[in-house]
This record gives C-alpha cells, sequence and structure tokens, in this order.
C-alpha cells in the first residue's frame, strides 16, 4: 500500500525517495550526475517546499520552477 501525503514528512519522505531513484536510475541518472550540478542538499530543502504547496496547500516555496530547466536546453 502507497503511503498518504498529509504532512511535511511525508513530502519529505516521497522527494528523498524520489531522487534517490531517480539519480541511481541507469536511464536517467546520468542527467542529474552529469548534466546538472546540483548541490542536492539545497536543491532538496527547495523541492520540499515547491512540494509541500503543491501536495498541502502551504505558501513556503517562492521561485518558477521550469526556469532552470530552461536554461539547460
Amino acid at each position: 500500500m502507497k503511503r498518504q501525503i498529509k504532512t511535511r514528512e511525508d513530502v519529505k519522505f516521497m522527494a528523498d525517495e524520489f531522487y534517490t531513484n531517480a539519480t541511481d536510475s541507469a536511464v536517467i541518472g546520468y542527467f542529474s550526475k552529469d548534466v546538472v550540478n546540483l548541490n542536492w542538499e539545497q536543491h532538496l530543502l527547495v523541492m520540499y517546499n515547491f512540494w509541500s504547496d503543491m501536495l498541502l496547500g502551504t505558501s513556503l516555496y517562492n521561485g518558477t520552477p521550469m526556469k532552470k530547466y530552461f536554461a539547460l536546453h
């Protein structure tokens, strides 16, 4: 059974699981390791706020999520 997302701790769990799986992936892992130079500790704090806003209706994230991705193109 999948875990319900009801709290910020649930959001952190979801984001940590997603990014761990993504970076370990043989298909897309290279992107976060070789293409994008991320400070993962800082990036995850931003993602926790973003997903908390999206899933819990908080107002913690301040930014434009796609701007950095467009710059990579």
